[in-house]
């Protein structure tokens, strides 16, 4: 399937998931045979560089330099160090549990209190996954008291700062 794309387009009559023909994508759309070009997967995804410009997935710097801030990020927290702050940019925001956090005063609070009551010692739970300026860390956060979070973080990173990260807490504890 990823040499079909490589090649310019996917033909899904031909993947691995053709069993699934009558998925709801089938049943609404009824197609004999479903052909999506490369470039139309790009435009869906609001990300078509430039004719020439390579696309992030292949871009290795900036996904290094994104990961490099996302391991950082992480190096802080486990240091209990409130300059974790400086890794994010001035206008930046932070969602999670239904709070939106913006800006880095704001932030800086929110990990004063987080450390000074939390405690918390991330670990990782999988590799970083990385696209360019986006990484998504699945970890779990050991706190102070005893209990431990299993927590999803998406983080944007741009210009070599935190542009935002959302984090998703799931409602049970891990096993």
């Amino acid at each position: 399937m990823l040499r079909d794309l490589a090649q310019g387009c996917i033909d899904i009559e031909r993947s691995p998931y053709s069993k699934h023909r009558r998925s709801s994508f089938y049943a609404l759309f009824k197609p004999e045979k479903v052909r999506v070009d490369a470039s139309t997967l790009l435009e869906a995804g609001g990300r078509n560089p430039p004719p020439g410009r390579r696309t992030s997935l292949t871009e290795p710097s900036r996904t290094t330099e994104a990961t490099s801030v996302v391991e950082s990020y992480f190096a802080h927290m486990r240091a209990g160090d409130l300059g974790v702050v400086d890794l994010f940019h001035d206008d930046a925001v932070l969602l999670g549990l239904g709070r939106r956090t913006e800006g880095r005063n704001k932030i800086r609070a929110f990990y004063a209190e987080s450390i000074a009551t939390g405690g918390p010692q991330p670990r990782p739970g999988g590799a970083l996954l990385s696209d360019g300026r986006r990484v998504a860390a699945e970890i779990y956060i050991d706190l102070a008291g005893g209990a431990t979070l299993h927590v999803v973080d998406l983080f944007v990173v741009e210009e070599g700062r935190i542009r935002s990260l959302t984090y998703f807490v799931a409602d049970e504890p891990p096993v």
